[in-house]
């Protein structure tokens, strides 16, 4: 994903601090970074959802099954997100 964020520092630092974490916390961050990153996740989470971006643990790629779980909760999350945005 740090790639996706380009040359923002802020944003990459967030990356940095997701993964030291385990996860994301957009309630935890400024409305203007939550508002930078939507867009980055938004694609990410497309592109996951119609299994563009598998899903592994590690160095194992997950099987199909669990590949599929996490097409569809990206699927949700990519929906969620863009209906926030709508809202904005």
């Amino acid at each position: 994903m740090k790639e996706e964020v380009g040359n923002d520092d802020e944003l990459l630092y967030c990356v940095d601090q997701a993964v030291a974490l385990d996860g994301l916390h957009l309630s935890l961050l400024e409305k203007t970074v939550a508002e930078r990153l939507r867009p980055v996740l938004i694609r990410i989470a497309d592109e996951a959802a119609v299994g563009n971006r598998p899903v592994s643990a590690g160095d194992r790629v997950l099987d199909s099954k669990s590949q599929l779980q996490f097409q569809n909760s990206t699927a949700e999350l990519a929906s969620m997100l863009k209906r926030r945005e709508s809202d904005t």
